[in-house]
């Protein structure tokens, strides 16, 4: 086990500033989760260790003979304790960065996983992130169903349109949708004028773009 205890935890840490700098979502280490996982075994194997050399001493003798030893259990127990800080960091920003763009997608669980797109995030998060983000996508739905037909509080925007209708251009094919007028084909290049509500979420995808 290398002595450079903490090493890979903070390695963790400065990826996660950067992923705050940058504004994007970086890969799940799982070679360093497993990693710091690893050496806080071996950390708390030698603190056992160390507590059970020296309680047989007496509070004096400690003091006076075994200065070393009290020297390197402290040590010890200062990087369990950061590597276990750093990984709750590590971990809490992950799943803040997943709800803010769960909200900035509005409330589109399926289009920001988008598994079978290099687009979506599927790939870059771990298995227990995944279950984070359906537990989460659920609870809002459970939230927000007794008064969806009011206000839709995924919507990227709350504010009362100026207008009912939208003047959009497709980007992406989006196929067949139906709208309150009937169904539409939207095909990337054609223009379409619809009503906001029907359209919302594509423009949030990213399918349809509003065009004056």
């Amino acid at each position: 086990m290398s002595q450079n205890y903490t090493d890979t935890a903070h390695r963790l840490i400065h990826q996660s500033k950067r992923s705050q700098l940058t504004n994007t979502l970086y890969k799940y280490d799982d070679a360093s989760i497993r990693e710091i996982t690893r050496e806080c075994r071996y950390l708390n194997t030698q603190i056992n260790q160390s507590i059970d050399t020296l309680s047989n001493l007496t509070e004096q003798s400690l003091l006076d003979s075994d200065k070393p030893s009290l020297a390197q259990l402290t040590i010890l127990t200062l990087c369990a304790q950061r590597n276990k800080r750093c990984l709750l960091a590590y971990h809490y920003h992950r799943l803040t960065k997943l709800a803010s763009m769960y909200w900035q997608s509005g409330g589109a669980l399926a289009y920001l996983l988008n598994e079978h797109d290099a687009g979506g995030i599927r790939d870059d998060i771990s298995p227990s992130e995944l279950d984070f983000m359906r537990s989460y996508s659920q609870l809002v739905t459970q939230y927000k169903s007794p008064f969806l037909d009011v206000v839709d509080i995924t919507s990227t925007s709350l504010e009362p349109p100026k207008d009912l209708h939208v003047s959009v251009r497709v980007v992406r094919d989006a196929g067949l949708i139906e709208t309150q007028g009937g169904p539409v084909d939207f095909r990337i290049g054609q223009r379409f004028m619809v009503r906001r509500s029907d359209v919302e979420r594509l423009l949030v995808q990213g399918y349809l773009e509003q065009v004056d």
